[in-house]
């Protein structure tokens, strides 16, 4: 019996410290793809979500737009959702009309550019000649990160962008 116990003694298996060592090394490697993984679906969540609010925010302007008529400052004055927070930029050198949202790092819109937020641009521009019976105009929306994503370079992304024609009767 004493002879069995002492083989069972010394007979022991288990892990050596290069196996071990070598276990820990393939963990640690594999361990680096998966947080690249992880953090490039967080990073891809993100544009997503913009993508989406981008996209709300800009038809609800362009909407607005076709229902109150021509002019910028009539959306100013109807029931924009966002004319408290819109500012009219007059026709510069183009000869364009414009009016600016901005919003903070939430969606929620804000009264000036802010650090981190997104701007919406809502441009107006004649599509054709003007008729004694009405005109043509041409409204473009844009929507802009002002800020990067994770692990990303360049400051502003466009988010979404498109472009509408609309008649308007006189």
């Amino acid at each position: 019996m004493s002879k069995k116990i002492r083989n069972l003694k010394y007979n022991q298996s288990g892990f050596t410290l290069v196996e071990i060592i070598m276990s820990i090394g393939i963990l640690a490697v594999v361990s680096i793809f998966v947080m690249q993984m992880y953090i490039k679906a967080a990073s891809l969540k993100d544009m997503v979500f913009d993508k989406d609010y981008a996209l709300a925010a800009a038809q609800t302007a362009l909407e607005s737009y076709k229902a109150n008529g021509p002019e910028l400052s009539d959306l100013l004055e109807a029931n924009f959702v966002y004319k408290e927070y819109a500012r009219l930029i007059p026709a510069g050198a183009a000869g364009n009309d414009a009016l600016k949202c901005f919003f903070d790092e939430q969606w929620s819109p804000v009264s000036s550019e802010t650090l981190k937020g997104y701007t919406l641009t809502l441009e107006i521009t004649p599509a054709g000649n003007q008729t004694s019976y009405g005109r043509l105009l041409k409204a473009t929306v844009s929507v802009v990160r002002n800020y990067p994503y994770m692990l990303e370079n360049n400051d502003t992304q466009l988010l979404c962008s498109f472009e509408s024609l609309t008649y308007f009767a006189e």
